[in-house]
């Protein structure tokens, strides 16, 4: 692991987590449903793009609010719409998303780990791309509820108050702990990107191996660093 060693970690007590593909189970999902709601939003144009290719463009710029994303897969392609199209999107993305969300699990890995960072009373925020209600409602419906309790924080992202600087100036004051006792886990170059400019950790879950970890700090597992900051791995109860 890059820059982050045993003693670096202990010294955490603040841990902030992105959702989709690091904690739920639903990259796959939602991109395709991004692609179904931006093809339908497109109306009249939609014919020059496929949802396939939407798809994996939102997989490629994955980190990103919804909006960027949006913005840049019509820049991509030379199309100008404004808000009125991204709203009409924007619900039937969301409306989507919550629909689906019977049919994706949470990561085995990360339900533990956030066990046992609730056992030993570490302070542990969720820091989102998603809107805010949009995410509470699918957080409180997927977490365990003895679980959810733990949080101390469920950070959606709107026009002005978006993951990232944002978010982390938010979770500070409210913690009152210095960038130093923060670490953030995500799952792209986005999340890392964020954490960096801000000055704060961060470690990329990469269960497939799709970075280089002598670049980027990773871990393929939660179930990896367990032992880098506890001498013992809880059982899953």
């Amino acid at each position: 692991m890059k820059a982050l060693d045993q003693s670096r970690l202990a010294s955490k007590d603040v841990y902030v987590f992105d959702w989709d593909g690091t904690i739920l189970d639903s990259m796959n999902v939602k991109g395709e449903n991004f692609g179904k709601a931006l093809i339908a939003a497109l109306g009249q144009v939609r014919s020059i793009l496929s949802q396939q290719e939407v798809t994996t463009l939102y997989l490629e710029l994955s980190g990103r609010s919804r909006r960027e994303i949006f913005i840049e897969i019509l820049r991509r392609h030379g199309i100008e719409q404004g808000d009125t199209d991204f709203a009409d999107f924007n619900r039937n993305f969301s409306e989507m998303n919550i629909a689906a969300m019977k049919s994706v699990s949470l990561f085995a890995d990360a339900v533990q780990f956030l066990k046992h960072l609730a056992m030993r009373k570490k302070k542990i925020f969720i820091s989102s791309s998603v809107p805010p209600t949009e995410l509470s409602m699918i957080v409180s419906t997927c977490i365990p509820e003895n679980l959810f309790r733990s949080f101390s924080g469920i950070l959606g992202s709107s026009k002005s108050f978006t993951k990232g600087a944002a978010h982390l100036q938010r979770i500070e004051k409210l913690t009152n702990v210095a960038k130093e006792a923060i670490i953030v886990f995500g799952d792209d170059l986005a999340d890392y990107a964020l954490a960096y400019d801000s000055g704060v950790d961060c470690l990329l879950i990469d269960r497939d191996g799709r970075f280089d970890p002598t670049a980027i700090p990773t871990i393929r597992s939660f179930l990896d660093i367990y032992e880098l900051i506890s001498n013992e791995i809880p059982s899953d109860s």
